[in-house]
């Protein structure tokens, strides 16, 4: 009785109640990343910094497989101290409001950073202990977009260039951010900037961008063993800075097998799309105006308190529904955008195809200061959810709707969520978010505040998730809006 007088006199004060009824569990919570059984002792020097810092680590992006139980988590070499870039967990090892302990993917070995990687020679001359009283990742690195000298900046160009540019046989995995859970093959996708960047004057690049696939064994848990399928080193002319490769997309084809696919890889700082045909080994670069960012939508806010510009472009290409031919809409965003495009995949598959900017459709606007990381399709609901970057909510649009504000709705809101940089949807219909601090990491040298909790995932089952708000089918009755062809007539 209680809960229905809470509910109805929410209602007469116009307030949406649904965003908070709504099942939604905090599956696992960190105030600081722990690792398994590190290889190395905290203190042995990468370079000249320390090889664990944990008020230097948070987590990126995450990719659940669940067939095996697998979480698999990205943190990318912003900083330094990050002992593996490329990590997991057991989801059946940890209860519910844990927080579990990461192991590296596919080996802490072939995460570690070499000493080779780095232009200064003093230090890379073998592995020297660093002293235990030494108070770590304090003044290590500057404001990321502090006032530079056209001397600091030649610098930091020639520090980027010393090495040259390789794969070497034995490839480690040097910055990776979102990895991708294919479950049709069981695979799991990275892209790896090859970029180790502690500040703006710091930066190596020991190897090309390279799009790295694992196999994912079905008793993953128990044996962890990962091998390495593929590897696409990313031809020089199809980017020019690697920081901004944020996803990979695959697209496999109908009746084909497991190696007949594209793969769509996105830069967010490059406003590009890379199309890379896995069977004929080809491969191309798109770029259109709509895969840039706003610069009016580029300002925004962390937590309530900290302002940034970020100006990102193309970061995720959603994919729908396969047409008979097996051509699907790819649908994506700028970082700094409410804007939703779409694009064909028979165009992105045609590498004879010349693109022009009709080719590229405008679906319509969110709500204001929507701009969201990823978004991700149920197609059991035929509802796309948006983890979005500084409203501390998850929206959803019923896809049967014309997009525009009035058509999208929240179903989770709480000042939990801080920055949403990953939303996905795994095989048994569960909605995943994770919130964390991407941009004090990334923008500041504020350490880590490691009292409080940092980083949060969330679960919650899509189909549940939607009740109540106008995403819900029973809202939409027959109307069936077909300009974005998620239905294919």
């Amino acid at each position: 009785m209680e809960v229905v007088v809470s509910v109805l006199w929410a209602l007469f004060l116009g307030q949406n109640v649904f965003a908070n009824l709504n099942q939604v569990d905090e599956m696992y919570y960190w105030k600081n990343i722990q690792f398994e059984d590190l290889p190395l002792s905290d203190d042995t020097l990468i370079g000249k910094y320390p090889y664990h810092i944990p008020t230097n680590i948070d987590i990126i992006g995450i990719a659940y497989h669940a067939q095996s139980g697998v979480m698999f988590t990205g943190m990318g070499r912003l900083r330094p101290g990050i002992p593996s870039t490329l990590n997991a967990f057991c989801t059946n090892d940890y209860r519910k409001g844990s927080s579990p302990r990461l192991w590296g993917v596919p080996s802490f070995e072939q995460n570690l950073l070499k000493d080779e990687y780095y232009y200064e020679a003093p230090y890379s001359e073998g592995r020297s202990l660093n002293s235990p009283q030494k108070t770590y990742s304090a003044g290590y690195y500057n404001f990321f977009f502090g006032q530079k000298t056209e001397d600091q900046l030649d610098e930091t160009r020639r520090l980027s260039l010393k090495r040259p540019y390789n794969i070497p046989d034995n490839h480690n995995v040097i910055s990776t951010y979102h990895p991708i859970v294919d479950d049709r093959c069981n695979r799991l996708f990275i892209i790896d900037t090859g970029i180790i960047q502690y500040n703006l004057e710091e930066v190596y690049t020991p190897q090309r961008p390279t799009v790295v696939v694992f196999h994912i064994p079905s008793n993953a848990c128990e044996n962890r063993n990962f091998p390495a399928i593929k590897r696409i080193v990313l031809p020089d002319n199809l980017w020019s800075n690697p920081v901004g490769f944020a996803y990979v997309v695959p697209d496999y084809q109908p009746k084909g097998t497991c190696n007949d696919i594209f793969l769509y890889i996105t830069n967010a700082f490059d406003f590009s799309l890379i199309v890379y045909d896995w069977k004929r080994d080809k491969i191309r670069g798109i770029t259109d105006r709509s895969m840039e960012p706003i610069q009016a939508l580029s300002n925004m806010v962390f937590d309530y308190w900290f302002h940034y510009t970020l100006p990102q472009g193309i970061l995720y290409l959603q994919l729908g529904a396969p047409d008979k031919y097996g051509n699907k809409q790819g649908y994506y965003a700028p970082g700094a955008s409410i804007g939703l495009h779409s694009v064909n995949t028979k165009l992105l598959k045609n590498f004879n195809h010349v693109f022009t900017h009709e080719d590229f459709k405008l679906l319509g606007y969110r709500q204001c200061e929507s701009q969201a990381y990823r978004q991700v399709i149920d197609f059991e609901t035929k509802v796309m959810f948006f983890g979005e970057m500084q409203s501390h909510r998850v929206t959803c649009w019923n896809m049967r709707r014309p997009l525009d504000p009035d058509s999208t709705d929240v179903i989770f809101e709480s000042d939990d969520l801080m920055f949403i940089p990953e939303i996905l949807i795994d095989t048994e219909g569960y909605l995943w978010f994770i919130t964390d601090q991407v941009p004090l990491n990334y923008l500041t040298a504020l350490p880590i505040n490691s009292t409080e909790v940092n980083s949060r995932i969330y679960r919650v089952k899509a189909s549940e998730a939607i009740k109540g708000t106008n995403c819900d089918n029973q809202y939409i009755g027959n109307y069936d809006y077909p300009y974005h062809h998620f239905v294919h007539h």
